[in-house]
């Protein structure tokens, strides 16, 4: 029994639709992928200026009120970051694709807080899911 014409028509077209889905998505991810690349830097690449501002010392917890008393800055298991022309939103979507099923990742924007020179994204690799806006 040969299959209906018509029907082959629809499957054959709708095979053709899903591959260029499947290449559109791949595409995409690839192009996401060196996107993320090329802002990437290392540690070897800061300034010894910029590698100063990376550590987070005794003194300056201190300093913050409330501050945790344990803070998982002093053990080198956070990171508040604030990038010059990034928003505090793109920071934390990309710290998303890097932890999105453990770790916190805290969103502390500049809008609303008049203390607040710049905005921040608090991230720490806590093995449970955290998410948070203060």
């Amino acid at each position: 029994m040969e299959p209906n014409r018509r029907e082959f028509i629809k499957q054959c077209a709708f095979q053709k639709f899903c591959n260029t889905v499947l290449h559109n998505e791949a595409c995409d991810a690839h192009k996401e992928l060196h996107r993320h690349k090329a802002r990437e830097i290392t540690f070897s690449d800061l300034t010894l200026e910029e590698a100063r501002q990376l550590h987070t010392f005794d003194e300056y917890n201190a300093m913050i009120k409330n501050a945790a008393k344990f803070s998982q800055h002093l053990y080198g298991k956070a990171a508040d970051i604030w990038i010059s022309g990034v928003t505090v939103e793109q920071i934390a979507a990309y710290a998303e694709t890097l932890l999105p099923n453990r770790g916190g990742i805290g969103r502390y924007p500049k809008e609303g807080h008049a203390d607040r020179t710049h905005g921040w994204v608090h991230i720490d690799t806590r093995t449970a899911k955290s998410r948070w806006v203060s």
